[in-house]
């Protein structure tokens, strides 16, 4: 089992489906398309997709919640066998926007672009107790302005707070507790008419750092930091109305998780034969950038129902050395479902997805002509539901 395993310090940030740490279940309605949205852009999750689109209302509230179904599986030979986590984690959203006057509006949104989703491992599986997890949120203020009747622009602040958790049972036990703030940007171009809609949206970097508690019964308590980078996101996509009925699009994402090069330690404090010492480590991590591909519609009917459907292919960015029992990341085809129900000023959204992880297989050499085969998958069920009201 890979070194990280034994160390003093687990890190998981739960990926959802999408690859790396980012989670695209945003908006009940567009997880139903495909989570395809930068050129439709036609509702409050537009803050998300591309904040240039929050144009589409006079006002916009959207209150959802998505709740997500995860199974991981893991094999080693040092196992000798397949072993299964199943945590399950409930995301809250809110998405709200307001048209100032005819050209401009502003939004917020509450959500969590990072994370939010948890592994565990019970003690007669792994041979140890393991609970670990990571959700980053952000308070979104959004601005738009439209530039020309087919023409608007976007901008957007990100205020993150992250919020880690960790509990170990072994030879020791461990509970680690850590949150703290972000800072980042992002913004957004749309061009629309009647039939067709562009759209490019860009999320900008930020480095967060997260305070907290790291007690052992061994160490005793101390005050623990962790620091890492989170990624650029570049966001294209377009829309077409082909009848006034039906509505299709396909978006396509640039994620440069490369950034996530590092990944640092420090528990404060710690008491040692040598003095009372400051304890850093930094795992490399090495993320690579990847490239997502998502397309879908909708079809609305003349009761006021609507029905979605929409297909992703997700590759992974977690290079096979910093993959572990609690970083997982696998290839996935992902599809999507939805229905939408229309009565007057409100909507009601119900969504389904499912991601089909393909199996990754990892060798490694632990000792001079002894090596050590690890197998990886991931699927995952979501279930979303939200209610809008717009006008």
């Amino acid at each position: 089992m890979k070194k990280v395993i034994a160390g003093a310090l687990l890190l998981l940030i739960g990926s959802l489906y999408a690859g790396g740490w980012d989670n695209e279940v945003m908006g009940v309605r567009q997880l139903g398309m495909g989570s395809i949205f930068a050129g439709i852009a036609d509702d409050a999750t537009a803050i998300f997709y591309n904040p240039a689109g929050i144009l589409s209302k006079n006002m916009d509230v959207i209150v959802e919640g998505v709740a997500l179904l995860p199974k991981h599986s893991y094999f080693s030979d040092a196992l000798g066998k397949t072993i299964y986590s199943k945590k399950n984690s409930y995301i809250p959203q809110l998405f709200f926007t307001y048209k100032l006057n005819d050209k401009a509006g502003l939004g917020l949104g509450v959500y969590a672009p990072y994370g939010g989703g948890v592994v565990g491992w019970k003690k007669e599986d792994l041979g140890m107790l393991l609970e670990s997890g990571l959700a980053v949120y952000t308070l979104t203020p959004t601005l738009a302005y439209q530039l020309t009747p087919s023409l608007s622009i976007g901008v957007k602040g990100n205020i993150y707070y992250g919020f880690a958790m960790q509990k170990q049972e072994n030879t020791d036990t461990i509970n680690v507790d850590a949150k703290g703030p972000a800072f980042s940007g992002g913004l957004g171009i749309l061009w629309k008419n009647d039939k067709i809609g562009i759209g490019l949206s860009v999320r900008g970097p930020a480095k967060i750092k997260l305070s907290g508690t790291y007690d052992s019964k061994q160490m005793g308590e101390h005050d623990i930091d962790m620091e890492f980078n989170l990624p650029t996101n570049i966001l294209f996509g377009i829309g077409y109305k082909v009848t006034s009925n039906l509505t299709l699009g396909i978006d396509a994402e640039y994620s440069m998780w490369s950034a996530l090069d590092i990944f640092k330690t420090t528990i404060k404090e710690v008491i040692t034969p040598l003095g009372t010492i400051d304890l850093e480590q930094e795992d490399t991590l090495d993320f690579e950038n990847i490239f997502k591909i998502k397309a879908g519609g909708e079809y609305t009917l003349g009761n006021g129902l609507a029905l979605r459907l929409g297909a992703a292919y997700d590759k992974y960015s977690i290079p096979d050395k910093s993959l572990d029992p609690v970083n997982i990341d696998v290839d996935k085809y992902v599809v999507f479902s939805g229905l939408g129900y229309t009565m007057n000023k409100v909507q009601l959204n119900l969504s389904f997805l499912y991601a089909m992880g393909q199996e990754r297989e990892v060798t490694e050499e632990v000792a001079p002509g002894v090596t050590i085969t690890s197998k990886y998958n991931l699927n995952a069920f979501v279930i979303g539901a939200g209610i809008r009201y717009s006008f």
